[in-house]
């Protein structure tokens, strides 16, 4: 209701690092193209790239900081950027349930099983946003 479709809004830039695409990738996304520059030369991107959460994550961070100037009152802090979660797990699930539904998926998982497993799962990747800004419990 506070944008007009279409609008659209600059969060800022982010250029990523060797160093940064190659530690995230080690942690947490461990294929070749995301932790080897010389062995990504072979694959099919042609060099290292960064993971796609990677740049989620990146992107959510300068979503939140952008959005926390639109944050009313919330006096500790904590809550700030909730609806912008709430907007990308949307944003995500539906994402996830089209690509599902051009991909080969077993019978048994389609439907409502598969939407409580992407809704588990999203929700434990959202848990470690917990803390991002600075604040304690």
């Amino acid at each position: 209701e506070d944008f007009e479709v279409g609008t659209s809004i600059d969060v800022g830039s982010h250029t990523f690092s060797e160093l940064e695409i190659v530690e995230f990738g080690k942690k947490y996304a461990p294929q070749a193209y995301h932790t080897d520059p010389e062995v990504a030369l072979d694959t099919i991107y042609r060099g290292l790239i960064a993971s796609g959460w990677h740049i989620c994550a990146v992107w959510m961070r300068m979503m939140v900081d952008y959005m926390e100037r639109f944050a009313t009152g919330v006096q500790d802090g904590r809550r700030n950027g909730a609806g912008v979660g709430f907007t990308l797990a949307l944003m995500l699930m539906a994402g996830l349930r089209e690509r599902l539904e051009l991909s080969r998926v077993p019978d048994v998982s389609q439907g409502a099983a598969m939407t409580l497993m992407l809704a588990g799962l999203l929700s434990l990747a959202f848990m470690g946003f917990a803390g991002l800004g600075g604040q304690h419990a």
